[in-house]
């Protein structure tokens, strides 16, 4: 069977719960939060199996396991969850969603952020970026009135479907939903929990059941949301100074040259004229490799 079949037919027949919470405290001169964890593979484990257990999504975890099958990562190799991130620059309030590294931040007013893994807008329904939007209602099992664009899609392929979804298991919203000053986007749970940390949505942000439970429960109406594009990230951990790469969005690939600068006027934000000892060798590998995983580039001098 296809692994890709296998990955369908074990998450719908498995209820996610994680037990990793990525809530962490934020403290002044420290940018990076989490830590990366590794270890050996178990002969029965599955990307499917981290991304439960660690509260990540299926791009995070491949990115980070380059060459590594996700449906047989053999015993013994070497698994890295990359369970830490550098925390995304402007505005820490509220809710930011990073869409390269499929990400959303809580931030709350007790200094401290919340990591979720997302899925978001497939290319052709991309996620807008977006600041200063808020979150404008809630609603528990929510009904899902189907935009125009999306029934017209459907009947196009051949499979019509109802223009009103009632709660229940074959809504997509899935039990919790959040509507955004943003027209027609919403900030939801799902009923397939596959799509979570890809890009696979009409644009809308999904998240696992449990974690939008858990985002729904502590996200005030009113909450300002921001939706960015920072494919390249650079913070300092005490004196150490860390790197984070993802791979653009298709929407937004730049050129090498356009990379570079970018990434030099990013290391120039962070060091702002003091002397730092950076190893360019392992910038340019991650530069490369893009595996979303932070990791320290250099030393303040």
């Amino acid at each position: 069977m296809h692994s890709f079949a296998k990955l369908l037919i074990i998450l719908a027949a498995s209820t996610y719960s994680s037990a990793y919470a990525l809530t962490f405290p934020v403290t002044p001169n420290n940018d990076v939060v989490g830590k990366v964890i590794t270890f050996p593979a178990k002969y029965e484990d599955t990307f499917a199996h981290y991304g439960r257990e660690y509260d990540m999504g299926a791009y995070s975890l491949e990115r980070a396991n380059p060459g590594v099958d996700p449906w047989i990562p053999g015993r013994g190799t070497q698994i890295t969850i990359p369970a830490a991130t550098i925390l995304p620059q402007g505005a820490r309030n509220g809710i930011v969603i990073n869409l390269p590294e499929l990400r959303l931040f809580y931030f709350d007013n007790a200094h401290q952020v919340t990591v979720y893994p997302v899925g978001i807008g497939r290319a052709g329904w991309e996620t807008p970026l977006i600041s200063g939007a808020t979150v404008t209602a809630k609603a528990k099992d929510p009904i899902w009135t189907v935009p125009k664009s999306i029934l017209a899609e459907h009947e196009a392929l051949g499979k019509p479907i109802s223009p009103v979804v009632m709660p229940g298991k074959d809504n997509p919203l899935g039990n919790h939903a959040m509507r955004l000053s943003l027209p027609g986007y919403l900030i939801h749970g799902t009923n397939s929990s596959i799509g979570v940390g890809r890009r696979v949505t009409h644009g809308c942000i999904r998240l696992f059941p449990n974690d939008i439970e858990a985002l729904f429960s502590v996200v005030p109406v009113g909450t300002t949301v921001h939706i960015i594009n920072e494919p390249i990230k650079a913070g300092w951990n005490g004196n150490e100074l860390y790197l984070e790469v993802h791979p653009t969005l298709e929407e937004y690939v730049m050129t090498p040259e356009q990379s570079k600068v970018s990434l030099v006027n990013i290391l120039e934000r962070e060091i702002q004229g003091r002397r730092a000892n950076i190893d360019w060798n392992l910038v340019h590998k991650m530069m490369i490799q893009q595996t979303g995983v932070p990791q320290v580039i250099g030393t303040g001098m």
